[in-house]
This record gives C-alpha cells, structure tokens and sequence, in this order.
C-alpha cells in the first residue's frame, strides 16, 4: 500500500466512527411530536468517496494517483453552494409538507450542517495555510537578509585585499623605479670617474 492509500485509508477509517447528529427541530412527525434524533454518516460516505475515486484513478494519471499537473490551485478553485434546501415540488412550509418531502427536507438540512462543518474544517485550515506562507516568506527575508550580509561582507573583504594588493604592488614599482634610478646615476658617476682618471698621452 502507498502513502496516499494509506492515508486515505486512515481517513476512512476515522470517518467511519463520525456521526453527525441532525436537529430534532428540522423534522416533526405527523401529529406535531418530535421524532427521534437522527443520524447521518455523512462524513463517511464522503469518505467513502473519496477513496473510491482514488482507486477508480478519476482525474488521476494511471493507479489512481491524482494528476496535479490539471488540478486548479487552491485560490483559483470555485466556491460551489447547496441550492434548493427545499424541495422545489415541496410546499415552503414544513407543516404542509407531505411525509416524503420532509424526510428530503430533513435530510438537505443535515446536509447544510454537514457542509457548515466543512467550511469551518476549511477556514481553519486556510489561516493555518495563511500562517505558514507567512512564516516562509519571514524566513525566506531572514535568508535573503543573511545573504546579501554575507555576499556585502565578502566583496568588501575582496575589495580591501584587492586595494591592499593594488598598493603594495605600486609601492614595489615605485621602489624598483627609484632603484633604477640610483644605479643609472652610480653607473654615470662611475663612468666620470673614469674618464677623468684616464691620462691622455701628450706629443
């Protein structure tokens, strides 16, 4: 079993022992008495869904695996809503609804609780997503900051050696240029000297 077979698995596994109990207030039975609560595993049918269209592979690329590459991200996705909470044939009044009508009835309204639950599930996961993208872009300044301290660190490093080096090259030229110099003046004073202590032969 893969990872995401497991965790899906998990998930129904979990789904499975969640029961979501429907208002007494929604259904009333045919002589004005409340009727027993109910309850819906809505939550495990979704589940149940959900792991069947991971095995079928719909919307997925080969063994069930979805294909992220067509997946919408998460800011593009539409916001779809539940329409007709009340059967459009049913009466707008619940105590002229016919027995049928209000189980549909009662069981939309169990749906809208269950989607309510969903959303409010979808919202805190939202500012938790909120959260971390702002915690990565904090730490990704942090990064840029250190950086850019490192790199500025280094290149002034890099300039002083280059300025230190640029100097004491031209500090050696200077020095070799004056020696050059002294050792043309000593060659021509010695050159002079020389000369004058040459004798010339007289006739």
């Amino acid at each position: 079993m893969r990872c995401w077979q497991f965790l899906a698995f998990l998930c129904v596994s979990a789904q499975r022992v969640t029961l979501i109990t429907l208002p007494q207030s929604c259904s009333r039975g045919d002589r004005g008495r409340p009727r027993a609560p109910r309850f819906a595993a809505y939550s495990r049918a979704a589940a149940v869904g959900l792991w069947g269209a991971l095995r079928s592979g719909r919307g997925g690329l080969g063994r069930g695996r979805p294909d992220l590459r067509t997946a919408l991200p998460f800011h593009s996705s539409p916001t779809r809503r539940l329409t007709n909470t009340t059967p459009l044939h049913a009466p707008k009044n619940v105590e002229e609804m016919t027995v049928q009508e209000e189980k549909k009835h009662h069981r939309r309204k169990g749906e809208e609780e269950y989607i309510k639950s969903l959303q409010s599930k979808t919202d805190i996961l939202i500012t938790k997503l909120q959260r971390a993208q702002e915690y990565k872009n904090n730490e990704v300044e942090r990064l840029n900051k250190r950086r850019e301290v490192y790199d500025n660190k280094i290149k002034v490093k890099d300039d002083r050696k280059n300025t230190g080096s640029n100097i004491r090259k031209r500090q050696r030229d200077e020095t070799d240029e004056k020696e050059q110099v002294l050792e043309a003046l000593r060659a021509r004073k010695k050159t002079q000297k020389e000369l004058k202590d040459i004798q010339i032969p007289t006739k």
